[in-house]
């Protein structure tokens, strides 16, 4: 059962990322509502959601936003469960982010204050859900987590950000030629 939430939830916001990249992309809430089957204001619903969680710029500020599966709220026993909450980082953050772990040091730009976790922290990755010092499927041990208010992002998962922001780059400018 937990499975198939998590699954639900990540499909979620990959289709509000989707609906957000086509309103990126120069359609009007509109004409994204018409070919959805959603109303405009649902749409305008939908983006307004979308900010990245490090620097809580909304999703028409920023170039990019990659959606991440999710962190998974505190719960107590005896206590309802509660949903998920989606996780994005924008490609500003991306970079920051990047920069924190190449430094190896806290990182303020721009008012927005990047950390690394301390390696008693057990708080895990909001994006796969490592945790420092864990080795998770095939990966690597998690080395480095990076942490900007509630929202957390692991090395690996910074290089797949990164490497998602490339590839869609790279195939817009196909697109152009």
């Amino acid at each position: 059962m937990e499975t198939a939430e998590h699954e639900t939830r990540k499909k979620r916001g990959d289709y509000h990322a989707a609906i957000g990249a086509l309103a990126h992309g120069g359609m009007t809430v509109r004409e994204i509502g018409r070919a959805l089957g959603l109303s405009h204001q649902r749409v305008q619903q939908i983006l307004a959601e979308l900010a990245c969680s490090f620097c809580g710029l909304a999703a028409d500020a920023v170039a990019r936003l990659v959606v991440g599966a999710g962190r998974q709220p505190t719960w107590k026993p005896g206590e309802p469960r509660k949903a998920a909450v989606s996780v994005y980082i924008c490609d500003r953050c991306i970079v920051r982010a990047a920069r924190t772990v190449r430094r190896g040091e806290e990182l303020d730009e721009d008012g927005v204050l990047m950390t690394l976790a301390s390696h008693a922290s057990t708080e895990p990755c909001d994006f796969c859900g490592c945790r420092l010092g864990e080795r998770t499927g095939l990966r690597a041990r998690c080395e480095s987590i990076v942490a900007c208010d509630d929202a957390r992002i692991c090395r690996h998962c910074i290089a797949m950000a990164s490497n998602i922001i490339e590839t869609e780059w790279k195939q817009q400018k196909r697109a152009l030629k």
